[in-house]
Order: structure tokens, then sequence, then C-alpha cells
């Protein structure tokens, strides 16, 4: 080998080995500062997050049910009195367009035909998610 082929071997271990040094004090400095958060901190961090997420989505998710209960409720009822008393739904010209009384529409007839239909909603709701599932499932197999 010549001098000049020996010397220029020489220069590449050197440069291997201080991109080896400067990696490895690099990767030492920051692995000094992960080691400085307390993982414990970390851990009850992310397990607040996802406590927290959970909260606010069954939260907003219970919320639908109040207005949807109402207005399941209200069609009901008109449609019920359209047919047996026209008298008790009085005209309004803002938003839903009618006013019946809220004790007209606690008769037993209007309860069980609202609780049948938020049964089958109730049976219903699930399935687009299941068969979205199983389309995903067999699509992974």
């Amino acid at each position: 080998m010549t001098q000049g082929a020996v010397h220029s071997a020489l220069q590449e271990c050197r440069a291997d080995t201080d991109h080896e040094q400067e990696a490895t004090r690099l990767l030492h400095e920051h692995a000094d500062h992960a080691q400085s958060i307390p993982k414990e901190r970390l851990w009850d961090r992310g397990i607040c997050c996802v406590y927290a997420i959970n909260f606010l989505t069954i939260f907003a998710i219970f919320h639908l049910y109040a207005p949807r209960s109402w207005l399941l409720e209200m069609a009901i009822c008109r449609k019920f009195y359209e047919s047996h008393n026209p008298s008790m739904i009085t005209p309004q010209g803002t938003w839903p367009g009618f006013i019946i009384p809220e004790h007209a529409c606690t008769k037993k007839s209007i309860q069980q035909d609202l609780s049948h239909i938020r049964a089958i909603g109730t049976f219903l709701e699930p399935l687009p998610g299941a068969y979205r599932t199983k389309r995903l499932e067999s699509s992974l197999n």
C-alpha cells in the first residue's frame, strides 16, 4: 500500500470515529434529558389525557339523547293529536311550527310509541359500526 493510501484510510477512520463520538455524545445528552423527566409523571399525564378524552366523548354523546328524545316525543305527539284532537295543536311562527302542551304528551300511548322507537334505535345504532368492523377485519386478513 502506498503512503497516500494509508494516510487517506487513517483519515476515514478518524472521521468515522469522530462521527461515532459525536453521535454518542448527542445520544447521551438526550438520554440524560429524557431521564431527568420522571417516568411516573409522563405516565400519569398520559392516563389523565386518556380519561379526559373519554369523559368528553361520553359527555357529548349523552347530551345528544335529551334533544333526540324531545324531538321524537314532539313528532309522535303531533301525529297522535293530528288524528285524535287537532285543537290541541297551536300553530306557531317559529320552529318547530306548533305548540302542544307538555302534559298532553304524557299519555300512555304516546310514551309507549316513544319507548318502542328508542328501543329500536338502541338496537340498530351499533349495527353500522359492527358492519364496518367486520369489513375492516376481513380486509386485514
